[in-house]
This record gives structure tokens, C-alpha cells and sequence, in this order.
């Protein structure tokens, strides 16, 4: 059961300031709630005998007074034990779930929580609630930050900005960057321009920034720059263009048949200073040297230049 103080507002809409769990106070509620299966070594048929025994008294038997359980037929020290042990964890339970509730957290995560952090819940939530976007299924950045908003973490704090970038990585990677930053504007005060790959060397979370190495050339980037970083183990040929590498590893598979063409497979052979890479078939490269395709691109430029 669970107690709600607050007020209405705008016709049937309930504000709560204050949610609390209460514990059914009826013999009936309190029947029904042990039948839930949430008390382990309490069924159906323990449930009633305790009820016929106790009363509406239960709870408190249970909780001050619990060699007296022992008094119900079919009860004895094995099970007795269990169930201790049972109410003393389910009373965690509904502490954490109120806890996480009241954060905005539905009823199948706040499960999923607690499996994961059990006693811990509440403490690694407080603490750190970007946590949950790292251990938790179905929990990403952005639950974590309404979570963490919720307990009030300053939206300038460091771990938001860690696990903000984070994120912002992880998302790059799922588009198929996994390796190395990579500068994607161009930027003529650091003189980093489209292309150029990196190292991250170190990051600075007092000062928020990051140092970058481009071939031994080091670059400072502040945390809110580094929507100018991409992380990439490979690169386009239409952005390698103007580039050029000691190793180039070209793909050729007919899977990728839109991409087999002449100016392309032309523009990757050249990219390489030393060694040039194909991987794939005889067939794909057969079709890409063949292959010439003007593609009609509608730029208005006709258009601007006439006036």
C-alpha cells in the first residue's frame, strides 16, 4: 500500500510532495499481500493460518516478536528462518522502490536495479546515477540525466560531463567509429582541420579539457569542443580526399554495389604513400574498374552564376 500527501490541481490531477509505503492494516489486505509471493516461504495456505492466528497483528509479530510464528501449524525453525529472512530483504525492497519511484523510475527498471545493485541501490544511485546507464539494460544518458536532475546533481558537475561524453562516443560508435578521434571541421585556430586523426593523451576534469595528438602534434580541446571529435577506425574515401596515408585498407565487396565505382576505387589507390590494401573479391574490383557513373548533382550553381 502506499500513503500519498498533496493536493489537486487543474481538476483531477494529484501533485504529491510526499509518498510513503504503508503496510495493509485489514486481515483481508494483509492476507492478499502475503498471497503476492513477494515474502518468500509464505504461500497460500501459510498466509491464511497466519492470519487466523494473528490477525491484523501480522505484521507486528513478524517485525518484534518472531519466534511466535512458530505457534502456526506447519511453521517450524527451517521456515521460520525463511521467512525472516524474506521480510527482512522485502523490507529493503519497498525501500528502494519508493526511493526510485519517487525519481521518476517505473516499476520494471526499478527491478532491474535492484537486481543489479541490491542493498547498494539507493547508496550508487545517490552517488553516482550515470552508473545506471553503464550497468543497467534499457537505461541510457539520458534516463541516467532526468534521474541525476532529480536528485539534484549540478548540471555543471564533472560526472554528468563524463558521462556525457561517454554518450556522445558511444553514439559514434554505434555509427561505426571505434577507434581514434577524428577532427571533422575544420578549425583554423588550432590549425586541425576535416580529417586529421588523433590520440586522446589526457583528459583534465578540473580544468575540462582534453589534450589530442595529431601526429605529434598536440591540441587542446575544452569539453564543450569536442562535438569536433569523432571517434573512427576508418574514414570515407570522400573524406580522405586532400589526405594522404602510409597504409591504405580498401573494402570491395559486391554487397556494397552503389559504391563500386571508378572515382572512388581511383581516389582510395591514391590515398596510400607506401601500401594500398584491397580486401574482397576479383568480381568487385572487376565491377568498380568498369564502372563510370555521372551522377547529376543539383546544386543551383547555373542558377547563382545567371543571376
Amino acid at each position: 500500500m502506499v500513503s500519498n500527501r498533496g493536493k489537486l490541481e487543474h481538476g483531477q490531477q494529484f501533485k504529491a510532495w510526499k509518498i510513503a509505503t504503508a503496510p495493509p492494516n485489514t486481515a483481508e489486505g494483509i492476507e492478499k499481500y502475503l498471497t503476492l509471493g513477494l515474502v518468500r516461504g509464505i504461500k497460500s495456505e501459510f498466509a491464511k493460518r497466519l492470519v487466523m492466528a494473528f490477525g491484523d497483528q501480522v505484521f507486528d509479530i513478524i517485525e518484534d516478536y518472531p519466534d511466535r510464528i512458530l505457534e502456526v501449524d506447519g511453521i517450524g525453525p527451517v521456515r521460520k528462518t525463511r521467512i525472516l529472512s524474506a521480510w527482512s530483504e522485502q523490507k529493503v525492497v519497498r525501500e528502494i522502490m519508493v526511493f526510485l519511484h519517487s525519481h521518476g523510475v517505473g516499476a520494471a527498471r526499478s527491478f532491474r536495479i535492484y537486481k543489479t545493485y541490491k542493498e547498494e541501490t539507493i547508496r550508487i544511485v545517490t552517488e553516482n546515477p550515470y552508473r545506471l546507464a553503464h550497468d543497467i539494460w534499457g537505461i541510457g544518458f539520458k534516463t541516467a540525466d532526468q534521474i541525476a536532475t532529480s536528485l539534484g546533481i549540478d548540471k555543471q558537475s564533472d560526472i554528468r560531463a563524463r558521462a556525457g561524453v561517454e554518450y556522445v562516443l558511444g553514439m559514434l560508435t554505434e555509427d561505426g567509429h571505434c577507434a581514434y578521434p577524428m577532427q571533422i571541421l575544420n578549425d583554423y585556430d588550432k590549425d586541425v582541420f576535416n580529417v586529421e586523426i588523433g590520440q586522446i593523451e589526457k583528459l583534465n576534469s578540473e580544468e575540462r579539457t582534453a589534450q589530442v595528438d595529431f601526429d605529434g602534434r598536440r591540441v587542446e580541446y575544452l569539453y564543450d569542443e569536442f562535438d569536433e571529435l569523432a571517434l573512427s577506425y576508418a574514414v570515407t574515401i570522400h573524406k580522405s580526399q586532400g589526405w594522404e596515408y602510409p597504409c591504405v585498407l580498401i573494402p570491395m565487396h559486391t554487397q556494397h554495389y552503389t559504391m563500386l565505382q571508378r572515382n572512388l576505387l581511383y581516389t582510395g589507390l591514391t590515398r596510400g604513400r607506401k601500401l594500398v590494401v584491397l580486401v574482397g573479391t576479383r568480381k568487385a574490383l572487376a565491377i568498380a574498374v568498369k564502372r563510370v557513373e555521372n551522377r547529376e548533382r543539383i546544386t543551383t550553381l547555373k542558377e547563382r552564376l545567371v543571376g
